[in-house]
C-alpha cells in the first residue's frame, strides 16, 4: 500500500522532498524535451509509431504529476487565509479559460503546418514556462521585493512561507512516517473532501468526453455549432472558479471562519450543478445551454476544493497529500467516462447519464454537510492527536 501510494503520487512526494520551484521547474524542461521528441516520431514506421508515441505520452503524464500539488504550495507559501481563496480559485479556473486561448490556435496551426510542428512550438513555451517560473517564485524571504512586513503579513495570516526556505537553506527536514501519513489519509475531513473530490471530477470529465457527444447525438446540434455551444459552460466555469475565490475570501474577513468562507462557495456550486438533472425535461435548445452553463459554473465553484487542501493538510506534507488528492479524483477521470458510456449503449438516450452525474453533485454536497465537519488543519506529528472530535468548533483566522 506505502509503495502504491507514492507510485500514484510522486509528484507531490517530491515536492515536499525538494520544494516546488526546482521540482516544477524540472518538470517543465522534462516535458519540453518530451514534447520536442513527439516531433521526431514520424521517422519511425509501422508499430514502432504507437509503441514510441505511447511511451512518451506516460512520461508527459508522470511529468505532469507536480502541477496541481505544486500550485496549491506555492499559494500557501505567498497568502494569507483571507486572501488564499481567490488566489487558489484564479489557478483552479485558469484551466477553463486555457480551452479559450489555446484550442483555436492550436487547430489553426495543425491546419496551416502539421502536428509534429506543434510538438515543437509546445516545447519551446514550456521551455520559456519554465524559466519564467523559476524566476517568479522564490521562497517569500528571498524575493528581491518582498520586505519583512509582507513575510509577517503573510506568517500571521495563516499562510506558511517558510515552507521551502527550509528546504533551501539545507535544514533537517522532519520526515512523516507511514503511520502519520495513513492517519491524515483516514482522517475524518480527509475522507469528506476526497469524496467530493471524485464528485467534482465526475462533472467535470462529463463536460470534457460527454457533453458534445449529448449535443450531437442527443439535441441533433451540428459538430460545427457544438463547438461554439460547448465554449459557453466553460466560460461559466471560469466565473464560477473565479466567484468562489471571491466570496470565501469576502466571508474570511467577515466571519474569521474557515468552515464558513471555504464551504459555503461549495454550497452554492453544487446545487448549481445538480441543473443538469432538468435538462431531461425541456426541450429548447437555449435552456439546455442555460441549464448546462449554470451546472458549468457549479464545477467551477469546486476550485476551491483545492484550497481547503492547503487548510487542512499538515504543513510537513502538503506537497504529499495534494498528489494523493489529485490521485483519489483522477480515479473518477477513469470511471465516469466508462460508466457514462455503457449507460448511453445500454438505454439509448442520456437520460440516466445526466441523473448519474447530476447525483455526484448532490453526493459532494452531502459529503460537505455531514462528513467533513469543521474545516481544521491537520497535524502530523506523533505527539498531536490527528483525528478530530465530532464535536470540534469552525477554526477562526
Amino acid at each position: 500500500m506505502r509503495q502504491l501510494i507514492f507510485i500514484r503520487c510522486p509528484g507531490g512526494w517530491l515536492l515536499d522532498k525538494f520544494g516546488s520551484r526546482k521540482i516544477v521547474t524540472l518538470a517543465f524542461v522534462g516535458m519540453a524535451i518530451v514534447n520536442i521528441l513527439q516531433g521526431f516520431i514520424t521517422f519511425y514506421s509501422g508499430l514502432w509509431v504507437l509503441i514510441s508515441f505511447c511511451i512518451l505520452r506516460g512520461v508527459i503524464g508522470f511529468l505532469e504529476t507536480p502541477g496541481v500539488p505544486a500550485f496549491i504550495r506555492v499559494i500557501t507559501t505567498w497568502c494569507p487565509l483571507k486572501e488564499k481563496g481567490f488566489a487558489g480559485s484564479l489557478a483552479g479556473a485558469a484551466q477553463y479559460m486555457a480551452v479559450f486561448a489555446f484550442v483555436p490556435f492550436f487547430a489553426w496551426f495543425v491546419s496551416e503546418y502539421s502536428f509534429q510542428q506543434l510538438f515543437f512550438v509546445i516545447g519551446v513555451l514550456e521551455l520559456l514556462v519554465a524559466w519564467l517560473f523559476y524566476r517568479s517564485t522564490p521562497a517569500p524571504a528571498h524575493h528581491p521585493k518582498v520586505n519583512q512586513a509582507e513575510i509577517d503579513y503573510i506568517r500571521e495570516g495563516g499562510g506558511l512561507p517558510d515552507m521551502d526556505l527550509k528546504k533551501k537553506e539545507g535544514k533537517a527536514q522532519k520526515t512523516v512516517s507511514w503511520r502519520e501519513l495513513k492517519a491524515f489519509v483516514t482522517n475524518r475531513q480527509t475522507i469528506g473532501i476526497f469524496i467530493s473530490q471524485y464528485c467534482f471530477n465526475c462533472l467535470a470529465f462529463f463536460f470534457l468526453s460527454w457533453f458534445p457527444m449529448y449535443l450531437m447525438s442527443e439535441r441533433g446540434i451540428d459538430i460545427k455549432a457544438t463547438g461554439v455551444l460547448v465554449a459557453i459552460p466553460a466560460f461559466g466555469a471560469f466565473i464560477g472558479g473565479l466567484s468562489s475565490g471571491a466570496l470565501s475570501d469576502y466571508l474570511m474577513r467577515r466571519t474569521s471562519s474557515l468552515t464558513i468562507s471555504r464551504k459555503t462557495p461549495i454550497y452554492i456550486g453544487m446545487l448549481c450543478s445538480f441543473s443538469m438533472f432538468f435538462c431531461n425535461y425541456v426541450d429548447s435548445i437555449t435552456l439546455v445551454v442555460a441549464l448546462m452553463t449554470l451546472a458549468y459554473f457549479g464545477k467551477g465553484c469546486s476550485t476551491l476544493g483545492w484550497v481547503i487542501l492547503t487548510d487542512v493538510a499538515p504543513k510537513e506534507i502538503i506537497g504529499t497529500a495534494g498528489g494523493i488528492f489529485n490521485a483519489f479524483g483522477n480515479v473518477s477521470t477513469i470511471v465516469t467516462p466508462i460508466v457514462i458510456g455503457y449507460i448511453v449503449s445500454y438505454t439509448g438516450s442520456f437520460t440516466w447519464a445526466l441523473i448519474f452525474v447530476s447525483a455526484h453533485a448532490l453526493l459532494a454536497l452531502f459529503s460537505y454537510l455531514v462528513i467533513v465537519g469543521p474545516i481544521k488543519r491537520i497535524e502530523a506529528s506523533p505527539q498531536q492527536e490527528i483525528h478530530q472530535p465530532l464535536t470540534q468548533q469552525p477554526v477562526k483566522e
